[in-house]
């Protein structure tokens, strides 16, 4: 008696690649949800993750997309693992920061008011990162650690006036 059993298999010769082509490496941003794109080269079933997210291939351009969450803030480093159907990992990595957006609140004057003395007092806050810099009327200094600023005793000209305040981070 005799029994045979076969066994198929295929030799493919297509390295393994990954790569992140946005965002860039060591680039910033105020949004918290970000798409991730890159391309891979690789096998018939190869998988792409980004950071842990399966991502949405494209097999036929081998480029592939996902949608993650950076933590607040904070520097973070996006990792694209594409893993062939026998375990075969290929990574590439990129660093991103996560930034505070930039707000900032004018509470005195209210827009729109109007004054009947020729002086006002100038109130604002603005949470911004150390180093952050308040420019009004030509004048650039550093914001209060704690965020607010004010400018007093401003003189008014008769009739329509406006202010502009700049928050540099």
């Amino acid at each position: 008696r005799t029994i045979f059993s076969t066994v198929s298999v295929t030799l493919t010769l297509t390295p393994l690649t990954v790569s992140i082509t946005s965002p860039q490496n060591n680039s910033s941003s105020e949004q918290g949800t970000i798409t991730v794109t890159g391309s891979y080269t690789g096998p018939a079933g190869t998988i792409v993750y980004v950071s842990n997210t399966l991502a949405t291939l494209d097999a036929a351009a081998h480029t592939y997309t996902a949608t993650i969450t950076l933590p607040y803030p904070s520097t973070f480093t996006i990792t694209a693992t594409a893993v062939t159907l026998d375990h075969t990992q290929q990574t590439a990595s990129i660093t991103i920061t996560y930034l505070q957006p930039l707000t900032m609140t004018i509470f005195s004057p209210e827009d729109g008011s109007i004054f009947t003395t020729p002086a006002l007092n100038l109130v604002g806050y603005a949470p911004a990162p150390a180093g952050s810099t308040i420019t009004f009327m030509g004048a650039t200094t550093p914001l209060d650690p704690s965020g607010w600023f004010q400018y007093l005793n401003l003189q008014l000209a008769e009739g329509s006036n406006s202010f502009t305040v700049t928050l540099t981070a």
